[in-house]
């Protein structure tokens, strides 16, 4: 797929194929074929790589009452499972949802992370609100009418149900555990009165500078006006694509980046400029966002680079986003060793990335 887009650059004959759904079904047998490999690596261990999705909260360790461990899945699986072993070199924080590029180990042990691709604070995910105080006064939820809100970090904006309106307000994230909401805005809607109480006490709890840090079961966000308790209703498809070394197309794409050092390109030596070779030709109306993390300050032994791409041509598809994890060689140039593909929709009920074999509406 990338050696033929990469001829068509080269040549100079402009892209304009619709985008998408080229890559939905290029991407369609290779997350199937990942499936199987993830699972079997998060499970058994090996020396492989594996891509991982880490919950934003931890719940309580298989046979270890009183103890928790983080909930993880292989990237392309639906599976939640809680890791007993823990990690090295990664300490999450609690309410942020990560993806993470791990080395195998045993089933016993801990996950050996070596990069960060995705770390998003408060979760790209739906939070259910279990309990609020506010004045000294605790008000418990019951499940049938539990209050829900979504933190989307793309538009900015925090999205919420209380009950009976809707409401919305755009939100900053701090440093760590800290977030600024509002001026929030509802819907005009009257319910019965313990609906509006319920409310009412929702939107005093949430709006201003909050931090949130992890209480028992639950996250409690708290600030001037009160404080929330919730937890996460985690997805239940997976958010993106994912590919690891050694997978057939990084090989050959190694192969030639190897090559191209020898003969002394210059591109081969810059980690982003590796990456944004193996990506296919943008569409020209592409508004493109790049971004690189090295994991050291001074000759880092691995490289993340984030490319989101909007502004396509195609009403169903929003955004697209690659991010790639690159490892320096001893020779100095780059090999891309995971890379995760995604989609985020422009219309439909569904908030946050989607996996590219997911077809958006």
């Amino acid at each position: 797929m990338h050696g033929a887009l990469h001829r068509t650059r080269e040549i100079g004959v402009s892209y304009t194929l619709p985008w998408a759904p080229l890559r939905a079904v290029v991407a369609v047998a290779a997350a199937l074929l990942a499936v199987a490999a993830l699972q079997s690596a998060l499970a058994q261990g090996g020396p492989g790589w594996t891509l991982i999705d880490v919950a934003p909260l931890p719940v309580a360790c298989e046979g270890a009452p009183g103890t928790s461990c983080p909930l993880v899945r292989p990237l392309g699986s639906s599976d939640w499972r809680a890791w007993d072993g823990g990690f090295e070199g990664f300490e999450p924080i609690d309410g942020h949802a990560y993806r993470v590029l791990a080395r195998g180990a045993d089933a016993a042990g801990p996950l050996l992370v070596t990069a960060v691709l995705e770390d998003v604070p408060l979760g790209d995910a739906e939070w259910r609100i279990h309990a609020a105080t506010v004045a000294n006064e605790r008000l418990e939820f019951g499940r049938e009418r539990d209050p829900a809100l979504r933190f989307d970090l793309v538009s900015g904006r925090m999205a919420a149900t209380a009950g009976c309106n809707h409401l919305s307000a755009p939100f900053a994230t701090g440093v760590g555990r800290q977030i600024v909401i509002g001026p929030i805005v509802s819907t005009l809607m009257m319910c019965s009165d313990d609906v509006m109480r319920q409310e009412q006490t929702v939107l005093q709890a949430l709006e201003g500078a909050l931090t949130y840090a992890l209480d028992g079961e639950h996250l409690r966000l708290q600030g001037a006006g009160g404080s929330l308790w919730l937890r996460p209703v985690l997805p239940s498809r997976p958010s993106a694509a994912g590919r690891t070394w050694p997978d057939p197309d990084l090989s050959t794409f190694a192969a030639r980046a190897a090559s191209a050092a020898d003969a002394g390109a210059p591109w081969a030596f810059d980690s982003l400029r590796v990456a944004l070779e193996w990506l296919p030709a943008m569409p020209e109306s592409a508004v493109v966002d790049v971004t690189r993390r090295d994991t050291a300050a001074e000759r880092a032994p691995y490289s993340v680079v984030s490319v989101t791409v909007g502004g396509l041509l195609d009403d169903s598809v929003a955004a697209l986003r690659d991010v790639l994890v690159l490892e320096r060689m001893e020779s100095g140039h780059w090999r891309i060793v995971a890379v995760t593909e995604a989609q985020r929709c422009a219309r439909g009920d569904h908030v946050g990335w989607l996996s590219l074999p997911d077809l958006c509406p």
